[in-house]
């Protein structure tokens, strides 16, 4: 079975990286992640009558946010720590999971998924360096610079609940029209046929 689905899901993913000196005084650049939304393509095959195992991989995209923090005091309004934030918001997620029905309208199941969103250009560039705790941290014309450049990847592991709508296909004009035109000849009523089917979250079709 094959299928695509987008999906959109609230995070609090955060990564720190820190440093510290001797002045004393501490150095925190920060990446963190509110939600990610992803594209996916979904394969897989029915274990048995109602459990599907699946493959699923694609597109993703999230917002992320970079911040730093210190308590130098040899950052102040003179020489300031200035922030450039270039992150890549766009990469990928592949994973698997399982889905059992419950019954013809109600399913469950857990998804495990790997994102990758690359890695940051995002950096801070601390002023008048270098921080060290020399007695000398305030030097015109020197500064430290701090970059974040490794892969903003993390995984997750999801529980989910589907309720999936049922819906009947209304008869077509061509088909009413035969079925009127039966019963007139024959005086017997001729019911036009009508199919139920359940739609997946992914697109697959589930017959009752």
């Amino acid at each position: 079975m094959v299928g695509a689905l987008v999906d959109i899901n609230a995070l609090d993913i955060a990564q720190r990286s820190s440093a510290f000196s001797n002045t004393p005084a501490f150095y925190t650049a920060e990446r963190s992640i509110d939600y990610l939304a992803t594209g996916r393509l979904r394969a897989g095959y029915l274990v048995t009558d109602m459990a599907l195992l699946y493959a699923t991989g694609g597109v993703a995209y999230g917002e992320i946010d970079y911040g730093f923090s210190t308590n130098s005091p040899a950052v102040t309004a003179a020489f300031p720590a200035v922030s450039n934030s270039d992150e890549d918001d766009w990469g990928y997620s592949v994973g698997g999971g399982m889905e059992v029905k419950v019954t013809q309208n109600i399913s469950f199941g857990a998804e495990y998924l790997y994102t990758n969103l690359g890695d940051g250009g995002s950096s801070t560039i601390l002023n008048g360096g270098p921080f060290d705790g020399s007695g000398a941290a305030v030097i015109p014309g020197q500064f430290t610079d701090f970059r974040s450049s490794g892969d903003f990847d993390f995984h997750t592991i999801t529980a989910k609940l589907s309720y999936r709508f049922r819906s009947s296909r209304a008869s077509s004009p061509t088909s009413a029209r035969a079925a009127t035109s039966t019963s007139t000849r024959s005086r017997r009523s001729c019911p036009t046929a009508s199919t139920d089917r359940a739609v997946g979250e992914t697109g697959e079709v589930f017959s009752p």
